[in-house]
Order: C-alpha cells, then structure tokens, then sequence
C-alpha cells in the first residue's frame, strides 16, 4: 500500500496542533441554575487545598447602573445615589465575604473603588450553559494585577451591576393582568410585591495561576416591601457573596 507522505505529514501537524491546544486550554464547566443564578468552575480547582488566602474586590463605577436612586439615598444615605451605593458596598461587600467564605483578608478595592479597566485587560466570554454566557473583563496572559497587598491572591471582579426596584405580581393565570396598571390591579385584588433587585456578572481570578477559578452571572431580588430599610440591602449583598462561592472550596 502505498501512503501520500505529504497528505500523512499534514495530518499529522493537525492532530499535534489539536492536542496541543487542547492540553493547553483551561476546560472550564458550567450551568444554569435556578433563581437567577448560572455559574462555571475551573474543575482545577476541584482537588486543590488553598487556605488561608486572601481575596481583592474590584467594582468599577463605570460599571454600576442604578435604577432607583431615590431608595438609595433614602435607605443609605444623602448624596449622589451611586456614590452613596459604592461607599455602602465598600463597607458592607467585604463583610458579607468575610461571614460567609473562607478568605481570610479582603480588601475592598486596589483603588477608591476597582481596578483600571486598561491594556493589561481583555474581554473574555465564558459559557455557562446552552444559550447562557457571560463577557467579562480579565487580565491578559501574562499580566499581574497589582492588588496592593501581595499576600492577596485572588482577585473578584464584579461588572454589570444594575440595581433597581421590582414589582411581582401574584401568581394568577390570568395573563391579561400583566396589561394592568397598579392601581387597575388593586381594585381587582391582585398583590404586588415590591422586590429589591441586584444583577451582575463576576469572575473570580487567580492572580497567581493567571487563570480563572469561577464565574457567573447573579439576579438576587429582596422582598423590601413598600418600605425598604439598610437591612434590605446588607441581606442581598449576602445572597450574592453565597452565590458567588457555592459549590466552590470558599464557601463555609
């Protein structure tokens, strides 16, 4: 039998290349979930023991976008809604982390609020199930992130933030009430449900591996009522922190 050497060589460098870059990728595993939260985890970090870590915060303020500022400055504070906002999360995020993770230090932020999306960044998507991803800023091979402390190894990135004001209606089977307005709905009996709303996407990165841990993409609402309280918005900064490490070796 007689073989085509250069057909047999060129499919030979195919398959090296294939193999080659597929033992070089980072096979990351993902899912949707229920409740607004779909998520993907490095399976590398699976077996892997880490205590004792420490864990940086970055929240750009480019990437919040609140919806209900009244609530904001009558719930925390006067002000600018997205500056009272990102004060709050930089004193109350970090203690959701440390009551409910693993990490023993956090830091709030590198800067006054997150790192410099710069030329040390790309956009990477990740792909948590059928029809489900996420595009996130990461660091480039090869580009360490400064976090201020280098006891710090893991990085949270947080993008995406929109924060609003929801209202549920009672479940009914009648859709036709979806048309109607408040006031139409309470005079035929149908419950609203005032909710607090928080979406956004993370990525939490290991600063020293250079690759990502886990990912996701959060909705967490709050049953506020009519009346929202601080309490409100502590307790959804806490679902979100148990989002972000379930399933994971973070979490308590």
């Amino acid at each position: 039998m007689r073989i085509n050497t250069a057909k047999f060589f060129i499919n030979l460098t195919i398959i090296s290349i294939v193999l080659f870059l597929f033992q070089s990728c980072n096979v990351i595993t993902g899912s949707v979930g229920s409740g607004g939260v779909s998520t993907g985890n490095n399976p590398q970090y699976i077996e892997e023991k880490i205590v004792n870590q420490g864990l940086a915060i970055s929240l750009p303020p480019t990437q919040v976008i609140i919806g209900n500022g009244d609530d904001v400055t009558d719930d925390l504070g006067a002000g600018n809604p997205k500056e009272v906002y990102l004060n709050f999360f930089r004193e109350q995020f970090p203690k959701a982390i440390a009551e409910h993770s693993t990490f023993k230090k956090v830091i709030p932020f590198t800067s006054k609020y997150g790192i410099e999306l710069d030329k040390n960044f790309i956009l990477r998507t990740h792909v948590m199930g059928t029809n489900s991803f996420i595009k996130i800023h990461e660091p480039k091979k090869g580009a360490k992130i400064s976090t201020g402390d280098n006891s710090v190894r893991f990085i949270l990135f947080i993008e995406g933030l929109k924060i609003s004001r929801v209202t549920e209606l009672e479940s009914r089977a009648d859709s036709s009430f979806n048309r109607l307005l408040p006031n139409e709905l309470q005079q035929k009996g149908v419950t609203i449900y005032p909710k607090l709303s928080h979406k956004l996407n993370y990525s939490l990165w290991d600063n020293e591996k250079e690759m990502t841990v886990t990912f996701g993409s959060i909705e967490e609402k709050d049953d506020a009522g009519l009346k929202m309280e601080k309490i409100d918005w502590q307790t959804i900064l806490e679902s979100i922190v148990k989002d972000i490490v379930k399933g994971t070796q973070f979490a308590k």
